[in-house]
């Protein structure tokens, strides 16, 4: 890598200026110099490598796909086998079809053909046991939101819309009727896609955005139960599923829960930050289908009210120096921290 050449030239008297405001010139000089010298981003890595990481992915599916045979017998299917309508014979008459289906997979797998080869087997495999094709015709889910078709990203991505906020309490009381449920919408969002069609060109695998609308979320959908049905639903969609989700859009989130998203942001992995985004709908740069059945979308986020906001603030901040204060109490002992109780989880709790 070249290095940037520097040329900083000063007169031999400074004008007078006031109190600390050479230093402020200084460290702002030194943090450019720093970023300049900072290795190339992973983004700029991508953009300076983009005809490298296509050829690579190229090869990639070019593997995969000469051992999908494999991957179907290990699964106990015949040459009959398919995956949302798309063949998984040998041949060249589906060729463009099991490609951009492949390339879901290995995106899956960050490129590994060898585990992405094994996740083709394993939902082949769970898909006959599950029973999916039958899931949505005779399952009852009690009258539970359906997601929707919403429109397209700033990519014509299709937005698929899921109405969180309008789940009653009692959709987590079974875990395996809540997984069936996201299953049975998933099925759905995926046959949208037209897999079984020609792809559109440029090599992209067909992918959609999933829209979740914050709107009218309640305690019950924080809950124990709901982490628990969450928590299962991530488990079978990552196991036995490639990867259709291009990115997730959070709408309509309360002032607390877009707090509580920007203290728990660098808890989260990088990967998820990525392609999660707490805004509207306008700012994503969305087309929306007028007129959607059931609650309607704000079109953009609402202003939140100061009073709610500096409300959202001290809870959070609260809840903070409660955990510190705990902390510190168990390193240290409480008679070091003098004014800290050992007891400040109580104030979680209020807070909370």
């Amino acid at each position: 890598m070249k290095l940037p050449q520097l040329r900083l030239e000063l007169p031999r008297r400074l004008p007078r200026l006031p109190a600390g405001t050479y230093a402020i010139l200084l460290a702002s000089l030194l943090s450019r110099t720093t970023r300049l010298l900072r290795p190339p981003s992973a983004a700029a890595r991508v953009e300076e490598g983009g005809a490298h990481l296509l050829a690579a992915e190229a090869d990639g599916v070019r593997a995969l796909r000469s051992k999908l045979h494999l991957a179907v017998e290990a699964a106990g299917y015949d040459k009959s086998a398919e995956l949302w309508g798309v063949p998984l014979a040998e041949g060249d008459a589906h060729a463009a079809q099991q490609e951009a289906l492949l390339r879901a997979f290995l995106k899956a797998r960050s490129g590994n053909v060898a585990a992405a080869q094994k996740l083709v087997t394993n939902a082949l495999r769970w898909r006959k046991e599950y029973g999916t094709d039958a899931i949505g015709s005779s399952d009852d889910f009690g009258g539970w939101p359906s997601d929707l078709l919403a429109g397209s990203d700033g990519d014509g991505r299709p937005l698929v819309l899921v109405r969180l906020g309008a789940l009653p309490e009692s959709a987590f009381t079974d875990v395996d009727r809540f997984v069936r449920w996201r299953v049975a919408e998933l099925e759905k969002a995926i046959r949208q896609l037209g897999l079984d069609q020609a792809p559109a060109a440029g090599g992209e695998s067909p992918a959609f955005t999933l829209v979740i609308d914050a709107d009218g979320l309640k305690a019950h959908h924080f809950s124990k139960a709901a982490r628990a049905c969450v928590g299962e639903f991530s488990r079978v969609s990552t196991h036995y599923y490639p990867e259709f989700k291009a990115q997730t859009l959070i709408v309509n989130a309360a002032p607390l829960f877009r707090v509580a998203w920007f203290a728990v942001k660098p808890f989260i992995s990088k990967a998820f930050v990525a392609t999660t985004q707490l805004c509207s709908l306008d700012e994503a740069g969305c087309t929306i289908t007028e007129d959607l059945p059931g609650a309607p979308l704000r079109r953009k986020a609402a202003a939140p009210r100061p009073a709610i906001v500096l409300q959202a603030l001290r809870r959070l901040l609260t809840i903070v120096r409660a955990l510190l204060a705990n902390f510190f109490t168990k390193l240290i002992g409480p008679s070091a921290l003098g004014h800290a109780k050992a007891g400040s989880f109580a104030e979680v709790e209020y807070a909370v």
